[in-house]
């Protein structure tokens, strides 16, 4: 038997049981399959090049779609709907699902031997935020803030929705302008200015990314915010000061399960006896934490390596464990969907400026649409979340 006809013959099988919308897939050899499920849903379409593409799906799961994606073996008229269609029916192609043994364990290797250590935590930063300023200022917000916006209406600016975030943090820190701040992980410093501006107290940020430290530096010179705002280039662990409150966004999943316990722990030490910690951190549904920690997936292995998110419990636990009492938490995951979403549509508008530039190919191209059409489904379908938690010592 042809390796084809086994390939259509388990796509069929596989995909012939799906809980909710429909699936049209268009093999190599022009043969079309309607999958539809048991209940209404997201209408998808895949058209396979090769067979190499359903090989990978058969034999990766989640990952060797990705996989396909990325090296061109199929096309859809639209990324969104495809992850969407799946993720709704995550239960049937879980991360797990279909990917072989031995693919399982190179993938868990690779991810070991970038836990978060000092000197791969570095590594780790560069790889994914040194691309360059000028790329991610052709599709952030003008605040460059790249983390999750708080929506009101799905109707505002993106921009509008980022100050709202900074706000509420801020709040949720009881932060006022007597107070000496840290931000562990500052980005492009769109928190930071939110400090000296608007809450006018003193703050240092740190960061391990050579470019947005220098991003930084400029924009706090340029704002004339110097007497106020610092930045250094430093790993949280090497902070040796004591602050009123400490605040972080969405630089909790970069460190990593083996640190957890390191990162509040340190938050504890560098914490005055009546001060707060708050941050801004994705999550991940409890009901997938097992097959989360078992398997690498593509945001692991292509986007943030040594990344892991934790759940809410998680969250709380390790914070406890340091003398950190959870006192506040709020989700918007909704409102990372839409972020998403208008993130994608960015950076789709940006890409012909981005491409002259020469840095960038096809397949950088293919990466990034998958990625943030991968979040947007993740966030939209509950999988994952976003959060704001505050702390305070016992």
């Amino acid at each position: 038997m042809q390796i084809q006809t086994v390939l259509q013959s388990y796509l069929t099988r596989k995909l012939g049981h799906i809980p909710s919308g429909s699936l049209r897939l268009t093999l190599p050899s022009g043969i079309a399959l309607a999958l539809n499920g048991e209940q209404p849903g997201v209408e998808a379409s895949i058209h396979f090049h090769n067979w190499m593409g359903a090989w990978r799906l058969v034999t990766g799961g989640s990952m060797g779609l990705a996989e396909g994606y990325l090296k061109g073996d199929w096309t859809t008229d639209s990324i969104e709907d495809v992850l969407m269609f799946f993720a709704a029916n995550d239960e049937t192609f879980g991360a797990q699902a279909g990917q072989a043994w031995p693919l399982r364990v190179w993938n868990g290797v690779k991810h070991w031997r970038n836990e978060n250590s000092k000197d791969q935590s570095a590594k780790n930063i560069h790889y994914h935020y040194d691309l360059g300023n000028d790329f991610y200022s052709r599709w952030l917000d003008p605040t460059m803030t790249y983390s999750s916006g708080m929506y009101a209406s799905p109707s505002e600016p993106l921009e509008t929705a980022q100050a709202r975030k900074f706000r509420n943090l801020a709040t949720l820190g009881q932060v006022n302008e007597s107070d000496k701040v840290l931000e562990i992980g500052c980005g492009w410093g769109g928190l930071l200015e939110f400090l000296g501006t608007e809450v006018k107290c003193q703050a240092k940020g740190i960061t391990i990314s050579q470019e947005q430290f220098a991003f930084c530096k400029e924009r706090i010179q340029k704002l004339g915010l110097g007497e106020r705002i610092d930045v250094e280039l430093r790993d949280y662990r090497d902070v040796d000061q004591r602050f009123d409150k400490i605040l972080s966004v969405e630089m909790f999943e970069a460190v990593g399960r083996k640190y957890w316990d390191t990162f509040f722990e340190r938050c504890r030490a560098l914490l005055s006896a009546a001060g707060r910690v708050s941050m801004q951190v994705i999550t991940i549904d409890e009901k997938y934490e097992d097959q989360y920690r078992r398997n690498v997936d593509f945001i692991q292995k292509y986007v943030f390596p040594g990344g892991e998110l934790p759940t809410a419990q998680n969250l709380e636990a390790n914070g406890a464990r340091a003398g950190l009492k959870l006192t506040d938490d709020v989700d918007f995951g909704l409102s990372y969907a839409k972020t998403c979403e208008e993130w994608l549509g960015n950076f789709r508008a940006a890409w012909p400026g981005i491409a002259n530039k020469g840095k960038f190919d096809d397949y950088f191209h293919r990466l990034w649409s998958y990625y943030l059409a991968y979040c947007r489904a993740g966030f939209a379908t509950r999988m994952i979340s976003v959060r704001q938690v505050a702390y305070q010592p016992v």
